[in-house]
């Protein structure tokens, strides 16, 4: 019965992606046209052609590569930097006691109620005072601040026993080094 359920499911998952290998090998007429035609009569691969700039219709110029390559710089600068960044304000958070921590963390925290859409006018009249408009930072620094990634950390931070922390102090570690060891 389960395997069934679950065979139903995953239909619904890769039925898409069939329908668009499919849709890719034919010419534009005929991906509208009904009934669908699951495996075309002819495959037509100058849409291929096209998106790798090898040949094709000629009068469009696609940048795939460029656009993978930015994609993935774009992605890891934002994975890398949103880790980093949460990992020192989840151990400063944490470990580090200071005057107003848990009203400055709950401060941050409830700056994940506000929607997304609500920033967008102000970081974009932000960025633009700034001159990044037509850069990657616009892309790259609102992704680099993970509020939840924070919190998360935080959390992790606070498993870790304060005698471990005090040991080190004693044998002559800095904040730094206890947080990257």
């Amino acid at each position: 019965f389960w395997t069934l359920i679950m065979g139903s499911i995953s239909l619904t998952m890769i039925i898409p992606f069939i329908w668009m290998l499919s849709a890719s090998m034919k010419i534009s007429a005929d991906v509208i046209k009904l009934p669908i035609e699951w495996i075309p009569k002819y495959f037509y691969l100058d849409n291929y052609k096209v998106v790798w700039n090898i040949g094709g219709m000629g009068q469009r110029n696609y940048h795939f590569l460029l656009s993978y390559w930015n994609s993935l710089k774009i992605t890891s600068i934002n994975v890398l930097g949103s880790v980093l960044t949460s990992a020192l304000a989840g151990y400063a958070f944490a470990k580090i006691k200071f005057r107003g921590s848990n009203a400055i963390f709950l401060i941050y925290l409830a700056t994940m109620m506000i929607p997304t859409q609500v920033t967008l006018i102000p970081k974009f009249v932000m960025f633009s005072h700034m001159e990044l408009i037509g850069t990657f930072y616009p892309m790259i620094l609102p992704g680099v601040v993970s509020v939840m990634g924070t919190f998360l950390m935080r959390q992790a931070f606070i498993q870790i026993h304060n005698e471990l922390k005090e040991s080190a102090l004693i044998d002559g570690a800095g904040e730094f080094t206890i947080w990257r060891k």
